[in-house]
């Protein structure tokens, strides 16, 4: 992810996760194709007359407007797949980092051993802190990339063994790596049953349910999210796409030689014409796959360290004393 001014005009200039290069790379050939060819007309060694329909005609104007409206289609679709993506990771934050913190809360009536409590608050925020970084983990595409989880090794080595797959067992091989944030999810239901049935959280049963919507609301958006990763943009749209680019970085030269005026314009438009169109696509192919490592990607690991903050600022709080008035 960059973080830039927008209120800066020199942001233009900028380099790093920019389309710009690609763009210039891929459209700069064929700008010197077409001062070539308006050059070996002025020559006299070709003949461009035979091109004129394609410029008064509606041929290459129908074939633009087809191409300009495929490539904003397909910029528009991944600009939504973007925001949805950053929603969905922000919102399974939200309700798990919320569900961490009530079960905090609902210690403070709890007539435990302070020690019972305290190890149960350990282990909640624990549990959460690994229930998102395997969300995380199963989310973002960087491979051999670990989140920051929030003391893991206080937790038992078995059950770290089989999440991380080092357990040869029987049991821990039908563990994928797809299920892993649901095998969490389901030690984390099974511990709050059991601290409500030992009696440290300290709620009615029906108060303690919203905290299972939460975790429920969680696993719905981290689907939400796993949605971008699994099901790529419709391949036969962006081979379409692909195509008619190329379609018009073949004519495109062409027609634009036919204009009535210097060959150095007329590498101008070309560049100008064909920058913008691959530009578009390098802007749709950039963003309609947000996680992952590329510059302008989602701060999946940033994202991880926020979640982390925000269970130890409820677990600081909530293990102080009950503020009162004065």
């Amino acid at each position: 992810m960059i973080h830039y001014n927008p209120n800066k005009w020199t942001s233009m200039f900028g380099v790093r996760g920019s389309v710009l290069p690609v763009s210039l790379r891929i459209s700069l050939p064929w700008a010197l194709i077409a001062l070539m060819i308006k050059y070996l007309e002025i020559w006299g060694v070709v003949d461009l007359k035979v091109l004129d329909f394609l410029n008064t005609g509606e041929i290459y104007g129908g074939f633009t407007f087809v191409l300009g409206f495929t490539l904003v289609f397909r910029t528009s679709q991944s600009y939504t797949r973007y925001w949805a993506a950053a929603t969905a990771v922000h919102e399974m934050g939200s309700e798990w980092s919320d569900s961490c913190a009530s079960l905090l809360a609902f210690t403070s009536c709890s007539k435990a051993k302070p020690e019972e409590i305290q190890r149960y608050m350990h282990l909640t925020v624990r549990l959460f802190s690994i229930l998102h970084a395997m969300a995380m983990e199963e989310i973002a595409e960087l491979k051999h990339e670990n989140f920051r989880v929030i003391d893991a090794l206080g937790l038992d080595k078995d059950c770290l063994e089989s999440i991380h797959g080092n357990d040869t067992s029987a049991n821990a091989n039908r563990i994928g790596h797809a299920i892993k944030t649901t095998t969490v999810l389901c030690w984390l239901k099974k511990h709050i049953v059991v601290s409500q049935a030992t009696g440290i959280i300290a709620v009615p049963p029906p108060i303690l349910t919203r905290v299972f919507h939460e975790l429920s609301m969680g696993l719905v958006e981290y689907h939400k999210a796993q949605q971008v990763v699994i099901w790529p943009f419709p391949f036969p749209y962006a081979q379409l796409n692909t195509f008619l680019i190329w379609i018009y970085l073949l004519v495109s030269p062409l027609v634009i030689c036919t204009w009535d005026t210097s060959p150095w314009i007329i590498a101008g438009f070309t560049l100008l014409t064909a920058c913008s169109m691959v530009g578009l696509d390098c802007i749709a192919a950039e963003i309609e796959a947000p996680f992952g490592p590329d510059q302008n990607d989602l701060p999946c690991f940033e994202m991880m360290d926020d979640y982390n903050l925000l269970l130890l600022a409820a677990w600081l709080h909530c293990a102080q004393r009950l503020w009162r008035m004065s």
